[in-house]
């Protein structure tokens, strides 16, 4: 006659405390985070330096370019060249400061620097505005108001064409950038058109909105060029970084009970249930998109990298901590079963053969023993959804002689005192739900191992076990 009991099974709750103990420490990373900090700040600062350098060389370029401008003009575009490598020094040396720091402060940063960009962009605007009204009012003023529109109209379409064609130069790589001087070319070439056919005022309208949106978009393409080379650094460093404590984590050393590092290694993607392979192939994804060429990438998928690398590093302290805790857990199984086979060698039983389940100790161990007279207890250790130390102990009994409810529930009251003895905490024992049968002796291909247990141990003594 079958009997089939189940009972839950813990360890102690000195166990369960020392293990809530030593929660933080089963988080540690293998990693040198300030080595990396330090090489990463260095190569934040050298394309910091770059960037800056790239944009000094871009308004020198632009400023050599406005000869044959009218000089208020030009004055103010080199004002304008000035103000913008002003923030973006200021900028620059605030990226110093806060390195690899968190999303929130990178964010803040950013804003900071686009509003002081615009302020220089709206001033430089004023004084543009200040000017066209200066060179408006004068023409009512003259004698001869059509031949001064005409010279006026001519002075402001050849201004905003050199201004054009400086952008042009500077930014003929940015797909920004290319649309809108497109369009503002063509607003010039109306105007040139007006001219030639007597429009004067209409010339002069038409060159100063053009010259107004060249010099307005010379600003923005400033904001997105500095912003985007820094977002760009800081994902490339930050997906390095991700990268490499990944590496640093393929495998780590185990911990115990008290969150005491072991001289065991222990697979981090095998024991997170894949969960780091995963969090590596979203980086080599965000490693790939980085390989394009930066002018092609967006500032708001840039912000999204580095998110997900922040969020992905926090999960791969979280992929240890569970890998560690399930290598626990599959431990504390092992030391289960053995308080079981001690347990029921007290009633004549000796262990036959035991396994985890599918050869995979993250799963369920099973075993098999038998008394001299040929009666048989199938046991299986599995862990309880979402717990560590907390695991369902299930037993059938195989006997050959006609045993009695009584008995069998007997046999189960005589193993939860002797493994109390081992100061593990039993729950209540009831009778298991009817499905798949356990293994029996006679049933070998469910066992690669026959005897002994497995040999592998994180934490050898057995948890809770009265010693004299």
């Amino acid at each position: 006659m079958s009997g089939r009991k189940r009972a839950t099974v813990s360890l102690s709750n000195d166990d369960r405390k020392r293990l809530q103990a030593a929660s933080e420490r089963l988080s540690q990373v293998e990693h040198d985070y300030n080595e990396l900090r330090q090489r990463i700040q260095q190569f934040n600062n050298q394309e910091n330096q770059a960037s800056y350098h790239e944009l000094e060389a871009r308004q020198q370029g632009i400023n050599h370019s406005l000869a044959g401008m009218n000089q208020q003009l030009m004055a103010i575009e080199i004002q304008t060249s000035q103000a913008l490598l002003e923030q973006a020094a200021d900028f620059h040396q605030q990226n110093l400061i806060t390195g690899t720091a968190i999303w929130d402060q990178t964010n803040q940063l950013l804003n900071q620097h686009s509003a002081s960009v615009y302020a220089a962009i709206e001033a430089s605007q004023g004084a543009r505005q200040a000017e066209f009204l200066r060179l408006n009012n004068a023409l009512i003023h003259q004698k001869n108001q059509t031949q001064s529109k005409k010279r006026a109209a001519r002075s402001m379409i050849q201004a905003a064409a050199i201004l054009y064609q400086a952008l042009e130069t500077a930014y003929h790589d940015e797909p920004k950038a290319f649309k809108q001087l497109q369009e503002f070319q063509n607003a010039i070439e109306l105007a040139a058109s007006n001219l030639e056919s007597d429009f004067s005022e209409a010339a002069l309208v038409a060159a100063q909105q053009a010259y107004h949106g060249l010099s307005n978009l010379r600003g923005e393409m400033e904001v997105i060029i500095q912003q985007r080379g820094y977002l760009f650094t800081l994902a490339s460093a930050k997906a390095h970084e991700v990268k490499e404590i990944i590496e640093k984590n393929q495998h780590i050393r185990a911990m115990d009970l008290d969150g005491n590092l072991l001289e065991i290694q222990i697979d981090t993607d095998f024991w997170s249930e894949g969960r780091l392979g995963y969090l590596d192939e979203i980086i080599q994804q965000i490693e790939t998109a980085l390989n394009r060429p930066v002018q092609e990438l967006e500032t708001e998928n840039l912000a999204a990298y580095i998110q997900v690398c922040e969020q992905v590093e926090t999960e791969i302290i979280q992929s240890v901590h569970q890998a560690r805790l399930n290598a626990i857990s599959s431990q504390v199984r092992f030391n289960i079963a053995e308080c079981v086979v001690g347990a029921l060698k007290e009633q004549g039983f000796t262990l036959e053969n035991s396994e985890y389940g599918g050869d995979d100790m993250r799963n369920q161990y099973s075993m098999v023993l038998a008394d001299f007279e040929g009666n048989e207890v199938s046991i299986e250790i599995s862990p309880v959804p979402g717990e560590i130390i907390d695991h369902n102990l299930e037993m059938v009994s195989h006997d050959k002689d006609l045993r009695t409810e009584h008995e069998l529930r007997q046999r189960g009251k005589e193993l939860a005192t002797s493994l109390r003895g081992f100061g593990l905490q039993i729950g209540r024992i009831s009778g298991a739900p009817v499905g798949a049968s356990l293994p029996t002796s006679q049933e070998p291909a469910k066992f690669v191992r026959e005897s002994p247990p497995p040999t592998y141990h994180i934490n050898k003594r057995i948890p809770g076990h009265k010693t004299d």
